[in-house]
């Protein structure tokens, strides 16, 4: 099988309480179900997102989910064909597994499924998706939604960007 998704993890401690292997199912999964390039994920802990939250969105503050597309709009365009194309990441996602553990209290679900929706979120970033203005969340929590629903979750209800 394609692997559509490279998942690691640092700290090792971070992963204590999710199913990694069950979290990496779900992420290729989406990935596969969009027919996406492939997706690095990368779970860490709060100082290791606020560190690069601060350096990459100057918000001097942990978060819970960070993206970083490959095809970002400033970057020099690559010359390649299809096929190697193809071949290229789609981008990086990292989340926060402490931020995940409380907002999944706050949601009242599993761990495994908060960090199944920030990946989703994650990947709505890197596939050109943003929340800025009414209509863009509206399409951005319309794609989360659609790719839950192949786990049978449903979007936290009330939840803004």
């Amino acid at each position: 099988m394609e692997s559509f998704v490279d998942l690691a993890w640092e700290p090792d401690e971070v992963v204590a309480e999710a199913d990694v292997e069950g979290l990496a199912s779900r992420c290729e999964a989406m990935v596969a179900a969009l027919g996406q390039r492939p997706v690095s994920l990368l779970l860490c802990d709060d100082g290791q997102i606020h560190d690069l939250n601060r350096q990459w969105r100057d918000e001097d503050k942990p978060t819970d989910v960070l993206s970083f597309a490959f095809d970002e709009a400033d970057a020099p365009p690559i010359v390649m064909d299809d096929e190697a194309a193809a071949e290229l990441p789609l981008g990086d996602v990292v989340i926060s597994v402490p931020t995940a553990a409380r907002q999944a209290a706050t949601h009242g679900w599993a761990l495994d499924d908060e960090l199944t929706f920030l990946f989703a979120h994650g990947l709505c970033h890197l596939m050109g998706h943003d929340h800025a203005e009414p209509e863009e969340a509206a399409a951005m929590a319309s794609e989360e939604t659609r790719l839950l629903a192949i786990f049978g979750l449903q979007r936290p209800s009330g939840l803004g960007f």
